[in-house]
């Protein structure tokens, strides 16, 4: 006879508290701060400096896929602080939960682009906040980095977000400039087209991220799972950065010619689907299509000689 199918109920425990733990544990408290198998929150925050990737696949109970649909773990280039360019244009970029308790996360990223048009994420706050409180750590952000300009979706500048940010601003004489950036034509907030700049960016090789950053780790986890990961605010904030990468080259420095790769990204129609099938093609050793996504860089690039 067949076997019934058993209902199992799945109890997920990580070292570190998150949200709506199971034990009811603050965020950030250990599971095992004393007794004779301790591991104290300084430890496990050493422990997941150094292997992210691990730390979120034993320790959280979160393995970090290899591959995605549309990201990959290896399309992020890691860097070590010593190895930040020092001519950077910072920028930041955030993503609001506008609904008290709704569950999203508030997200604020701080990034640089260097002269070759590079990404480098520099920091990243990930939090369920308050409108008032997500407002306090965006403005902290701004006073720390000085960034150039710091985009919004339309929407979370029109609502309750952006009159209580700029209100904070002009009491605490912050002057980052605040940019919306339209999604119209590029679907839903849950469609995965809004990220197709973004993830072709880390497929070439465009995006930087800190080695030993403590948020990697769910960063990678997030965007590796995408579209099918139940929280996606950290790649909302990331597609804005790769809708408006062509605006964002860092007037800072000069380029040397092995920084000017042959490619850039362009604006156009590329697609989550157009994306998956190069995924899929590449893993089967098959050519890629040429994408949409590549163009020629700008002649008017200085490059790194006299001309």
């Amino acid at each position: 006879s067949q076997m019934e199918e058993e209902a199992w109920e799945i109890v997920n425990i990580p070292s570190i508290a998150e949200d709506d733990d199971p034990l009811e544990r603050k965020p950030g408290e250990a599971l095992l701060p004393e007794g004779p198998n301790q591991r104290t929150t300084e430890e496990l925050e050493q422990i997941r400096s150094r292997h992210p990737g691990m730390f979120m696949a034993v320790h959280q109970q979160k393995p970090i896929a290899e591959e995605g649909d549309m990201f990959k773990d290896g399309d992020f280039r890691r860097y070590r602080l010593e190895e930040l360019p020092r001519e950077l244009s910072l920028y930041g970029t955030s993503d609001i939960a506008l609904s008290e308790g709704s569950g999203n996360y508030t997200v604020h990223i701080v990034f640089g682009v260097d002269s070759a048009g590079h990404v480098w994420i520099i920091e990243l706050k990930r939090a369920r906040l308050s409108i008032h409180n997500g407002v306090d750590v965006c403005l902290e952000l701004m006073k720390e980095y000085k960034p150039v300009k710091w985009f919004f979706e339309r929407v979370g500048l029109q609502k309750a977000f952006g009159p209580v940010l700029r209100k904070s601003m002009r009491e605490e004489s912050v002057w980052t400039l605040l940019e919306e950036v339209s999604i119209t034509g590029l679907g839903g907030k849950d469609s995965p087209d809004r990220a197709g700049a973004f993830a072709g960016a880390a497929q070439m090789g465009f995006i930087h991220v800190p080695f030993d950053a403590p948020w990697l780790g769910q960063f990678i986890f997030e965007l590796t799972r995408f579209p099918s990961t139940t929280f996606d605010d950290q790649v909302d904030a990331c597609a804005l950065i790769g809708m408006k990468l062509l605006d964002l080259r860092s007037r800072k420095g000069r380029a040397t010619r092995e920084e000017l790769t042959h490619f850039k990204l362009g604006e156009t129609g590329f697609t989550f689907n157009d994306l998956r099938d190069a995924n899929t093609r590449a893993r089967m050793g098959r050519p890629r299509r040429p994408g949409a996504f590549v163009a020629p860089f700008p002649q008017t690039t200085v490059l790194d000689e006299e001309v």
